[in-house]
């Protein structure tokens, strides 16, 4: 796997009208650095030509390969199993690998996310987010940091990175005064399913740490980002002169009878 290090630099009180306009404010910083190292493989399997070769056939296969690039397939998960950072041998089932797909969906989400038309600012955010829930993912898939190599990790100011972004975006926004349903323009709706996925791989997380010890600081990590996601989506309505869609607390019953109080 690719060894991402990046990190999203954000001063508070930067972002304003404008930057919700599509534009970048002039003292906003959302930087995005990244490092990746060359990607070996172990175990190479016997490579023969076949139908679905590629044009020049194992040739060009065995190429790739010494070449570094990541293999898509190995056939070793067939049976069901996958491997965890250190050689360890897990059932594709195992809460440990709940926890990690949970984490891949939430970033999936972002991702679909990011295809909707999204500020600027707000798009360079969840960019970075990204970059960090593949460390997350290195954090679970590495659980006592054994194995060869150097893995990127999570620390506490990655949670302050998210509180200070979010402090951020929360001061241009409306006061909030009232619980607000999912939904609005579909980039703030598309927000919310991610943050709903998001909550779900903080379950998945809390449910690991409960069978299997500890793990940093995931779990403060995701709840923080469900939280960011929130603000998120409600910043991407705003954005576009979309209100929050207020809960009413009361019933609605159809054919025009009256509502009343839950």
């Amino acid at each position: 796997m690719p060894d991402w290090d990046d990190r999203l630099l954000l001063e508070p009180g930067t972002l304003g009208p404008r930057a919700r306009q599509g534009h970048r404010h002039p003292h906003a910083t959302a930087a995005i650095q990244i490092r990746q190292r060359d990607v070996g493989t172990s175990d190479q399997l016997a490579l023969e030509a076949s139908r679905m070769a590629p044009p020049g056939g194992s040739e060009v296969v065995a190429r790739r390969e010494r070449s570094g690039a990541m293999k898509i397939y190995t056939r070793k998960g067939d049976g069901g199993q996958t491997s965890i950072w250190g050689g360890r041998r897990l059932s594709k089932g195992h809460v440990r690998m709940e926890a990690i797909g949970s984490v891949d969906e939430c970033n999936a989400a972002i991702g679909s996310a990011l295809t909707c038309d999204l500020p600027q600012d707000l798009a360079a955010i969840l960019q970075s987010v990204q970059m960090r829930l593949f460390v997350v993912g290195s954090e679970l898939m590495a659980p006592d940091r054994t194995g060869g190599g150097s893995l990127p990790r999570l620390t506490d100011q990655d949670v302050t990175d998210l509180e200070t972004v979010i402090d951020s975006l929360v001061q241009s926004l409306p006061e909030l005064r009232n619980f607000i349903l999912p939904g609005g323009a579909p980039s703030a709706a598309a927000l919310h399913v991610a943050r709903g996925m998001c909550r779900r791989a903080e379950r998945r997380v809390t449910t690991l740490s409960e069978a299997e010890g500890a793990i940093s600081v995931v779990p403060a990590y995701l709840n923080r980002l469900a939280d960011l996601l929130f603000v998120a989506a409600r910043y991407a309505n705003d954005a576009v002169g979309v209100a929050d869609i207020v809960w009413s607390g009361q019933r609605y019953r159809p054919g025009g009878a009256s509502a009343w109080d839950c």
